[in-house]
């Protein structure tokens, strides 16, 4: 199961896109994200709407086949450059080529600070692999396109809600 749940600040909501709230995700029953978190929504969702419209271009059997921590560690690596390299770094022959499989914290605004996430694709079904820094990883499955499904339905409610709250109208136009 996976769902992305946000909050609007009623006392913040002053122009639109400009509206402050909350966003977390929900994965397996666990909340991934910081619930208590206020900054504006739409930070968060263009990021994870950019992971989503790339469904389809993750595929990579050598990460789908690594233990979870690998797979995260390398990506992770890539991404932000550490300077502890990881096991499978040295089969990676192009780090950017990891760019894509990264969902967490991307650009997710704070939000999602001390997260990181992954998502990795097959031919029916995408893996999403998590953490809080530096703790261990876990892994959700479900059928490939749901990330892209859910994030794009919360995305539209959240905006439909907030300029009704902004302008007194659900026009998405």
């Amino acid at each position: 199961m996976f769902a992305v749940e946000f909050e609007i600040h009623f006392d913040a909501v002053k122009a639109w896109p400009a509206t402050w709230g909350s966003l977390w995700l929900w994965v397996e029953g666990r909340v991934v994200g910081k619930a208590d978190e206020s900054e504006m929504v739409m930070t968060g969702f263009d990021s994870l709407h950019e992971v989503a419209i790339e469904t389809g271009t993750r595929a990579n059997p050598l990460l789908w086949g690594a233990p979870l921590h690998d797979a995260l560690d390398v990506v992770m690596w890539a991404r932000y450059e550490s300077d502890h390299e990881p096991a499978l770094a040295r089969l990676i022959s192009d780090p950017a080529s990891l760019f894509p499989f990264e969902v967490l914290p991307r650009w997710t605004g704070a939000f999602f600070d001390g997260w990181e996430a992954i998502l990795l694709e097959n031919n029916t079904s995408e893996r999403f692999i998590y953490r809080q820094e530096s703790g261990s990883p876990i892994e959700a499955t479900w059928p490939l396109g749901t990330f892209r499904q859910v994030v794009n339905e919360a995305k539209y409610d959240f905006e439909k809600a907030a300029r009704t709250l902004v302008t007194g109208s659900e026009s998405m136009s």
